[in-house]
C-alpha cells in the first residue's frame, strides 16, 4: 500500500507535454534537442573569423566626416590674369606685364601686385579643410614640401587681403580656370584674349627662334582657353588697343572696389583725418607730437604730397612702351578681322 501511494522514483525523465506545432501538428520538444544534437555532429559549423566581424561592424560605427556649413574666404578676391596662352612665355608674359604696371599706377595706395610661385591649385578646400586627407597627401615625401609651401602662399594672400586692398596675384602656373575653382580663394579670373590664331601665330614667331619652338604648346593652350565658357571668367579683355582693355578692367575693379568699400566706411576714414588735423593744429603752440608728425607724413605721402607724386614722367614713359608692346599684339588682327 505504501509503495502504491509513494510517489514512484525513477531515473527516466518524465514524459513532457506535447507542444502545438504552427502547422497544426503536435511534436516533442525532446525530439527537437535529439534532432539538433544530431545537426552538430553532421552538420560543419557556421564559424566566423574576427575579422569578418570587424568587417561587418565598421558600417555601423564609421565615422561620418562632417561638411563645413559655410566657407572661409579672403577678405577681398583676389585678381588673377589668364592667357592669351601659358605663363612662362614672352607673348603671354608681356601682356600681362603691361596690365600689371597699369593697375599699379591707377590703384596706387590701394593694391597690391604679389608674384605666386607656388602652385596654388593645390589648394583644394577637400585637402586643406579635412586634416585626415592633408595628413595623407603629407606623408608622400614627394608633396609634403610643395604643400607646405602652397598653405603658407595661401595663408599670405588672405593676410595680405586684410587690409581691404586690390590683391593682385602673378601666378607662374595657373593657366586655365579650372585649376581656381576648387580652392578657397574665390578670385577674380581676368581673361587677356587674343580670338585669331593667326595673330597669336605671328606674334610668338617676332619673338624670335626661340619661341617659336614651343609654337604648338602656346597654340593648344590658347585654342582650350577659347573653347572655355563665358562664365569661368568674371572680366573677357579682347579689346584691341591697350587704352581699351585698361579701361575695361580699371571699371570693374573701381565698381568692385565700391563695393567693398561703403560711403560709411569713407565717411569714417575721412573724420579720422579731420580728427587728426585738429589735434595738429592744436598742439602747434606747444609743439607737435611725434605721433602727429608721423601721420602728417603719411597723409602726406597718401595724397602725393605737394608736388604730386614722384617719378610721373617716368612711370609714363614705361607705360607708354608697354602700351606700345601690347597695342602690336592686337594691331596685327586687324589685317584678319
Amino acid at each position: 500500500m505504501d509503495s502504491l501511494l509513494s510517489p514512484r522514483v525513477s531515473s527516466s525523465r518524465g514524459s513532457t507535454p506535447p507542444i502545438s506545432d504552427p502547422n497544426g501538428l503536435d511534436r516533442d520538444p525532446n525530439e527537437d534537442n535529439e534532432g539538433s544534437a544530431a545537426n552538430q555532429h553532421t552538420a560543419p559549423r557556421n564559424s566566423i573569423s574576427p575579422n569578418a566581424k570587424e568587417k561587418l561592424r565598421k558600417p555601423f560605427f564609421k565615422k561620418i566626416e562632417s561638411i563645413q556649413p559655410y566657407e572661409v574666404v579672403p577678405s577681398m578676391r583676389p585678381v588673377v590674369l589668364i592667357g592669351p596662352s601659358l605663363k612662362g612665355y614672352e607673348v603671354t608674359d608681356m601682356m600681362q606685364k603691361a596690365l600689371f604696371d597699369f593697375l599699379k599706377h591707377k590703384f596706387e595706395n590701394r593694391i597690391t601686385v604679389t608674384r605666386v610661385t607656388a602652385d596654388i591649385s593645390l589648394a583644394k578646400r577637400s585637402v586643406l579643410n579635412n586634416p585626415n586627407k592633408r595628413a595623407t597627401m603629407e606623408r608622400s615625401s614627394s608633396r609634403s614640401s610643395s604643400m607646405v609651401e602652397v598653405q603658407s602662399e595661401i595663408e599670405r594672400i588672405f593676410e595680405l587681403a586684410r587690409n581691404l586692398h586690390l590683391v593682385v596675384l602673378d601666378c607662374d602656373t595657373i593657366n586655365h580656370p579650372s585649376q581656381l575653382i576648387k580652392t578657397s580663394l574665390a578670385p577674380i579670373v581676368v581673361y587677356v584674349k587674343i580670338a585669331s590664331p593667326k595673330v597669336l601665330q605671328k606674334l610668338i614667331k617676332t619673338r624670335g627662334k626661340s619661341q617659336g619652338r614651343s609654337m604648338n604648346v602656346q597654340m593648344v593652350a590658347a585654342e582650350k582657353l577659347n573653347q572655355c565658357n563665358p562664365d569661368m571668367f568674371d572680366v573677357v579683355l579682347d579689346e584691341n588697343q591697350l587704352e581699351e582693355a585698361c579701361e575695361h578692367l580699371s571699371d570693374y575693379l573701381e565698381a568692385y572696389w565700391h563695393a567693398t568699400h561703403p560711403p560709411l566706411l569713407a565717411a569714417a576714414q575721412s573724420n579720422h583725418l579731420q580728427l587728426l588735423h585738429a589735434q595738429a593744429h592744436a598742439h602747434q603752440a606747444s609743439g607737435a607730437h611725434p605721433t602727429l608728425q608721423g601721420s602728417r607724413r603719411s597723409i602726406a605721402l597718401n595724397h602725393g604730397g605737394p608736388g604730386g607724386s614722384t617719378d610721373e614722367r617716368g612711370h609714363h614713359h614705361h607705360l607708354h612702351h608697354r602700351a606700345s608692346d601690347y597695342n602690336s599684339s592686337h594691331n596685327v588682327s586687324k589685317g584678319h578681322n
